[in-house]
């Protein structure tokens, strides 16, 4: 009731705001301050962020495009590969053709001209033969560096698991 009688007693006092002291103000303005700067290195991190992510989002497209690239020259191996492996068939098979056949072909097939169109004609498809046989020479030699490679992708060294969980994430990103 004492509290009461005051309130009644002094109305003006009981409503009046409450004045602010110097070292109230002083803390408030201090921590407006050090709000400020966290704020300020909070813009500063979420800036960093954004880069990373960005430069993130660049590297895996980088390894997305060498992946591609990895491919692309793997079956170009695999193609040349097997074109090395029927040329040198077919080289083996003329070769053994020609050994069984003593070797002599050509120049029976020149000798079996009757008149001499016969025997232009005829050497004109023997060197068409001819070039066709060092074509085929040309294309089978392969440097000794080549000679073997890696049969398997497992002898590629792989990538790290971390990559394999971020491109999902990277390619979504791309698409929106």
């Amino acid at each position: 009731m004492a509290g009461a009688a005051t309130l009644f007693a002094n109305p003006v006092r009981a409503f009046a705001k409450p004045q602010a002291t110097q070292e109230t103000l002083d803390a408030l303005s201090d921590a407006q301050a050090k709000y400020d700067e966290v704020q300020a290195q909070l813009d500063e991190i979420s800036t960093q962020y954004q880069e990373l992510s960005k430069q993130q989002d660049e590297t895996l497209s980088q390894i997305e495009d060498v992946e591609q690239q990895i491919v692309d020259t793997e079956q170009q191996i695999e193609e040349k590969q097997e074109e090395l492996e029927e040329n040198q068939a077919l080289l083996s098979d003329r070769v053994a053709t020609n050994y069984k056949t003593g070797g002599n072909e050509a120049l029976s097939v020149l000798l079996s001209a009757t008149t001499l169109d016969d025997l232009i004609s005829n050497a004109y498809y023997l060197e068409k033969v001819n070039e066709q046989d060092r074509a085929v020479i040309s294309r089978s030699r392969r440097p000794s560096s080549r000679s073997r490679r890696p049969s398997s992708r497992s002898s590629r060294p792989s990538r790290p698991s971390s990559c394999r969980r971020c491109r999902p994430s990277s390619r979504r990103r791309r698409s929106s």
